[in-house]
């Protein structure tokens, strides 16, 4: 088995297309790039629609990444 589990590397994100170890549809990167910059210049609902996200899924991805 490789180190990391059966399961590493299954999931992508869906923006960038990095592979990730949790199951989760956008790494941490891209969180933080789309709360930087794309959140700015447009609403969450239709950055979350731009991507086959739920606006929910965006919040809940912002609070693990940036600890809130």
């Amino acid at each position: 088995m490789p180190p990391g589990g059966y399961w590493k590397g299954v999931w992508k994100c869906v923006r960038c297309g990095k592979k990730l170890d949790r199951q989760v549809k956008i790494c941490d990167d891209c969180v933080r790039e789309i709360y930087e910059i794309e959140v700015q210049q447009s609403s969450i609902s239709h950055v979350a629609k731009k991507y086959g996200l739920t606006r929910q899924t965006l919040y809940n991805r912002r609070k693990q990444v940036f600890n809130i």
